[in-house]
């Protein structure tokens, strides 16, 4: 394993145990070869916003909103789209789920 592998563990072990030790989080384990495998765990989200009192209905709006969030990828902003971004996402989703857009950019 490279050198930068190797700190890349040891930061992620770090960080692990300050979550855990610290911060009082539960560890789910490593989760990398898990089948649906996914950065939002909505069932768990879910079940932990009930417990602490949120209603249904503002959990539905939470999670929707952080899956949209997670669907920008690398965005750093939830503002509005621009008119360019919005023909962009219209483009995509004609195209179907799954599937690459074969649009090209414009020069």
């Amino acid at each position: 394993m490279s050198a930068v592998g190797e700190l890349e563990i040891r930061t992620q072990r770090r960080v692990i145990r300050h979550f855990r030790d610290r911060l009082g989080y539960r560890y789910l384990g490593d989760w990398q070869d898990r089948p649906n495998n996914r950065n939002i765990e909505t069932d768990l989200l879910t079940r932990f916003l009930a417990r602490r009192g949120h209603p249904p209905a503002l959990i539905a709006k939470a999670l929707d909103k952080l899956g949209k969030a997670a669907a920008l990828g690398g965005s750093t902003t939830l503002t509005k789209p621009t008119a360019r971004s919005t023909a962009s996402s219209d483009t995509a989703s004609r195209s179907g789920p799954g599937s690459a857009s074969t649009r090209s950019p414009s020069t």
